[in-house]
């Protein structure tokens, strides 16, 4: 299980993310095709989980490269310090206390692979596209500066608006919360 210290600078930022993207992946490269596509209890599977990671991570990737006059006139500014790691980790976990849910990030279902071969197809497809995805954020952080992450807002739809440095790290904690989440339930097989 990876636990991260507190990133909160562009410095600590981009190589938290770098770390948290090759957890990931790795985690999910080494499953067998049977953990990674059983669903337990009619839950989501592995494969789900990292599906639902892509689908919740893109809008940040599209705010990060959308111009930042759009996101000013769309979602406002902030003049207040952006909360710490630990504060985005209690909020969100108190939300889902509160029953927060995936919503329209939730995973399409998709029927589990009939074959070895479409299996492992699907797997390679699935962790392409997270680290391609993983890769273009980090790119597209070049282009904000240690103030503009604090400035601009963005909706986050259980825990209100937040600065851009506090969704990249609910992002952070986030993919931590499922891939720690997959290996705990592994474990107590």
């Amino acid at each position: 299980m990876l636990e991260l210290d507190d990133p909160y600078t562009k410095r600590t930022l981009i190589p938290a993310l770098q770390k948290v993207a090759e957890h990931v992946t790795e985690t999910f490269k080494a499953l067998t095709l049977d953990d990674l596509f059983d669903r337990p209890n009619s839950g989501w599977s592995a494969a789900d989980h990292l599906r639902h990671l892509i689908k919740s991570n893109r809008p940040i990737l599209k705010a990060l490269r959308a111009p930042k006059l759009f996101l000013l006139i769309r979602f406002g500014m902030t003049r207040r310090p952006s909360q710490r790691f630990a504060e985005i980790e209690e909020r969100y976990l108190k939300e889902l206390k509160r029953g927060l849910q995936a919503g329209k990030y939730a995973p399409e279902f998709k029927e589990k692979p009939y074959t070895e071969a479409e299996a492992e197809a699907e797997r390679v497809k699935i962790i392409k596209t997270w680290i391609k995805l993983c890769k273009a954020i980090i790119a597209a952080m070049s282009g904000w500066s240690e103030s503009d992450l604090d400035r601009y807002l963005l909706p986050h739809p259980g825990l209100g608006k937040l600065s851009m440095r506090e969704l990249l790290m609910f992002m952070l904690y986030h993919n931590l919360h499922h891939t720690n989440g997959v290996q705990k339930r592994l474990q107590s097989k």
